[in-house]
């Protein structure tokens, strides 16, 4: 879940709700893509986009996230 209202930052915050989630599997999914991530805190996860980071790099992020929780 993404709160779009609350995105007036290079920083995107976000929950994952999904029965039998492993955080561990998942990080170390993202991982290996080189996609970097912090891990949760109190179930909340967060992206960093830095100024360098296109449109085309964010279309990469989103279609590793489509495929693992496809």
């Amino acid at each position: 879940n993404v709160d779009l209202n609350s995105i007036k930052i290079n920083m995107i915050f976000f929950t994952i709700n999904k029965e039998n989630f492993n955080e561990d599997h998942f990080l170390k999914h993202l991982q290996n893509r080189n996609i970097l991530i912090n891990g949760h805190d109190q179930n909340l996860y967060r992206f960093v986009v830095h100024n360098y980071i296109d449109k085309e790099r964010i279309s990469y992020v989103i279609e590793v996230l489509e495929e693992y929780f496809s």
